[in-house]
């Protein structure tokens, strides 16, 4: 028997959920962090999915889990962020193949004309025509100096290297300076954050301007997702902060908000959320408690089963993969 009919016979044999991880179905000039799927390739992966007869809500999914009836293999979808494209693009294809999916909505951004914040540091770094040739930058109250060397200018040469780069790599002072500075970034409070932000786009002599495409959705948009049975709606924080850097006191500022921002919106209860970068520590867990929050989702690489903590459920990540790469990674992770 070869691997691939072992894997087979484990999976059938599991009793498991495998939750899925999105953020956009676009195709992007560059995806460091491989958050993008391209439309055709999503296309090809729900095609796929349909022949699975369970795929369900990830409510649905909390709701079995909190009654042990895990009894058989799941499949359940996610979206993080709230990018425009799951309006546009994404919406569309799963009401063509009736999947049913979550949206973890990041509630500062919804409707507002601006990139969320790793979006924007990219455009800054990595797409801006010509940079100066150093960076001097204070970040709580510590100076950092960055040399760009010969990336100064955005010749043909960067932009090919640019449009094939995975974070875990460093291919142009470019992009190591970018990963430098998210890194010292990441942890911060979102007003630090844009302050950071105001900064570089000073010292780039760039315009404010957002990339539509890069934008949230608005509130109109998050209410018709919620209004299709199909769909159901999850917090994301307000501004998606790493909660497990942060006090007690801003973790449940960022929860709370985010949850009564939404319900405002879509008239129904909130009470699953996703941490933002995967990022959430055990008070994270007692305040979601406290707040009658039924789940959390991180994005630890692990199915789910029936002693699950359902504050701690895993998720996979898709990449833009076609739909036989896509078919032998589903059933390598139904069988972790």
């Amino acid at each position: 028997m070869n691997v691939w009919w072992l894997y087979k016979l484990r999976a059938a044999l599991k009793s498991s959920a495998t939750i899925l991880m999105y953020h956009r179905v676009a195709t992007p000039i560059t995806d460091p962090w491989q958050l993008a799927v391209s439309p055709e390739n999503f296309e090809q992966q729900l095609q796929l999915l349909t022949k699975s007869k369970s795929v369900v809500s990830v409510p649905q999914l909390v709701e079995a889990l909190k009654s042990h009836k895990l009894n058989k293999k799941y499949i359940a979808l996610t979206f993080d962020d709230g990018y425009i494209d799951n309006f546009h693009v994404v919406k569309p294809l799963l009401e063509k193949y009736e999947i049913p999916a979550t949206f973890f909505i990041t509630t500062g951004y919804v409707g507002q004309k601006k990139e969320f914040w790793w979006d924007e540091l990219e455009k800054i770094l990595i797409h801006t025509n010509r940079l100066p040739p150093s960076l001097k930058l204070d970040v709580e109250g510590k100076l950092y100096f960055f040399s760009l060397g010969t990336d100064t200018l955005l010749t043909k040469d960067l932009n090919i290297r640019h449009q094939n780069w995975i974070h875990y790599e460093s291919p142009t002072a470019r992009c190591r300076i970018y990963l430098e500075l998210w890194r010292l970034i990441s942890p911060l409070k979102h007003e630090e954050q844009q302050q950071i932000l105001a900064s570089l786009r000073e010292w780039a002599q760039i315009e404010t301007k957002p990339r539509p495409e890069y934008c949230c959705m608005n509130s109109k948009q998050v209410k018709e997702l919620a209004s299709n049975p199909l769909f159901s709606i999850g917090a994301h924080t307000a501004f998606h902060p790493a909660l497990a850097c942060h006090p007690a006191s801003v973790q449940r500022r960022e929860i709370v908000e985010s949850r009564l921002f939404l319900e405002k919106i879509v008239s129904k209860d909130i009470n699953i959320l996703a941490y933002p970068s995967g990022s959430f520590n055990e008070e994270s867990i007692a305040i979601l408690k406290k707040e009658q929050y039924k789940a959390a989702l991180s994005t630890i690489p692990k199915t789910v089963t029936n002693q699950e903590d359902p504050y701690k459920l895993g998720r996979f990540q898709v990449n833009n993969w076609g739909r036989n790469k896509f078919e032998r990674n589903l059933l390598h992770w139904s069988c972790l």
